[in-house]
């Protein structure tokens, strides 16, 4: 990764890493570790992926991450956000999706709480809904 980002850097592009069905997404503890030792990478966040992504840096058997959260500890390095929401559903072990701000993904705080900072990067709709 740090030679990759190095690559992506000297060519005068900025890498990004989501918080999704990888490293990245299997915490917040996991996304600290990996912007720590890669120098220069910048992360995209995923309003709803904690919702239904396991906290892999618990015990098990793995809570779902707290989306309010896990953006509190990856905020400085957002670059992009990618607005979702969904409820994690038990009962068929998946996420059912809703509209941005009618699910847990904790949607319109943190898009209030990026523009009271002064947030000047990207958002982009991924509703995951027919």
């Amino acid at each position: 990764m740090r030679e990759l980002t190095r690559m992506f850097l000297d060519a005068g592009l900025q890498p990004v890493h989501e918080n999704c069905m990888n490293y990245g997404g299997l915490s917040w503890r996991h996304a600290l570790k990996l912007l720590e030792n890669v120098p220069g990478l910048k992360w995209v966040f995923d309003t709803a992926n904690p919702v239904f992504n396991d906290d892999r840096s618990q015990p098990k058997p793995w809570p779902k991450q707290d989306p309010w959260e896990f953006y509190q500890h990856v905020k400085p390095f957002i670059l992009h956000v990618h607005i979702k929401d969904a409820r994690w559903n038990p009962a068929k072990n998946d996420a059912d999706y809703t509209w941005p701000g009618e699910g847990d993904g904790a949607v319109r705080p943190i898009i209030k709480d990026l523009l009271a900072s002064g947030y000047d990067g990207g958002f982009s709709i991924e509703p995951h809904m027919s």
